[in-house]
């Protein structure tokens, strides 16, 4: 949309600046601009983008939902407009379509009841000028890196979900929409994250993500694409032996002597894996940080040592999709069960022959007879 036809530029500029973090959501960065002009969220997106784009129904972080947006939230934000998901993946190498999505906490919507409430960290909540990291939108964000406390997404006086997007002018960020409390944790457990291995994932995924780092995993060097997929299709496979019962995968997974009871994983299937409750969610991680931590070479020799075929790695959960190029060995290494082929009749449209026609005509003449007599 040309800028002449944004009806943000008909609007007059933001009376106060509201600087963006580094690593601010646009959701929260909406919210808090909002709330700095004394105004609820949804007159704010109104005035500017005007209520029939209902922006507070789209995913913002997943990226700008219209052309003009971004252009004018730049505007607006006078140059240093926060980030979202869609901006980061395209200042990635270009590649086919990424599967992020399958790794992102679904939104919470304004008008619309939600069963899952937003990530906050109760300690970063009290700093002076709180906001939503963009991190804590993915599903493997556990746990606060700086304060090493899990991230909440309860109101701690009135357990209703936090919803930001409901908010109200008089309200801050930090607060719940429905009781005006401040989200706070009264108890606080503390976790050492660099020893833990659902961080060790989620910060190589942020590394790979936000800071366009390599990081390790199956003994290789990797970039956010691979990592993401391999992230995406080892979450499958743990999934996938829990739910089928699947022995191969079972005797896989003692071998890795991964640190959980693998058999106490639930086989919710169609739950996706960012609707997980916490603890689930623990659960698989741990088994794929162990997977991931294994080379190249000994993951080939074990899977090859239980009978792994390519359709246990590829589960019906990624059909239709690309295998990671990097598991290029390991696929070639194993074989395929194929599928089975049907029986087929093949109809013949010649006439048969004459003693055939006489062999049926008897078996007939035979039936009736017999039926006749009954």
């Amino acid at each position: 949309m040309n800028s002449s036809n944004s009806l943000v530029r008909e609007r007059r500029a933001l009376l106060f600046d509201v600087p963006a973090f580094h690593d601010e959501s646009l959701t929260s960065w909406l919210l808090r601009t909002s709330i700095a002009h004394g105004m609820n969220p949804l007159m704010l997106t109104d005035y500017y983008w005007g209520y029939r784009n209902r922006v507070w129904t789209l995913y913002l972080d997943l990226g700008f939902p219209f052309p003009s947006m971004q252009e004018d939230i730049t505007w607006l934000s006078k140059g240093k407009p926060p980030t979202t998901f869609g901006t980061l993946l395209l200042q990635l190498p270009q590649r086919p379509k990424t599967k992020l999505g399958y790794l992102i906490n679904p939104q919470t919507k304004r008008n619309r009841r939600s069963e899952h409430g937003a990530n906050y960290c109760p300690i970063c909540f009290e700093s002076k000028t709180p906001y939503l990291k963009l991190e804590w939108q993915l599903a493997t964000a556990l746990y606060c890196h700086e304060h090493g406390c899990r991230l909440q997404q309860h109101c701690p006086h009135c357990n209703t979900l936090y919803s930001p997007q409901l908010l109200e002018a008089h309200q801050q960020i930090n607060q719940c929409h429905h009781c005006s409390g401040t989200l706070k944790a009264f108890e606080i457990n503390r976790i050492a994250v660099s020893d833990d291995a659902c961080w060790t994932i989620h910060k190589n995924l942020v590394d790979a993500l936000f800071d366009k780092k390599e990081v390790s995993a199956l003994g290789l060097a990797l970039g956010a694409h691979d990592y993401i997929d391999l992230l995406i299709l080892f979450i499958g496979l743990v999934r996938y032996g829990a739910r089928t019962q699947n022995q191969n995968i079972f005797r896989f997974m003692r071998l890795l002597k991964v640190p959980i009871n693998y058999m106490e994983i639930p086989t919710v299937k169609r739950l996706s894996f960012p609707l997980l409750p916490y603890e689930e969610r623990w659960m698989i991680l741990n088994v794929v940080y162990r997977i991931l931590q294994t080379d190249l070479k000994t993951l080939i020799d074990l899977m090859t040592s239980c009978k792994f075929t390519v359709e246990t790695i590829l589960n019906e959960r990624h059909k239709g999709q690309t295998a990671p190029a990097v598991l290029g060995p390991l696929l070639a290494a194993l074989p395929s069960a194929g599928r089975k082929k049907r029986k087929t009749t093949t109809v013949n449209d010649s006439p048969s022959s004459h003693d055939r026609v006489i062999d049926r005509w008897l078996l007939l003449q035979r039936r009736a007879q017999q039926k006749a007599t009954l």
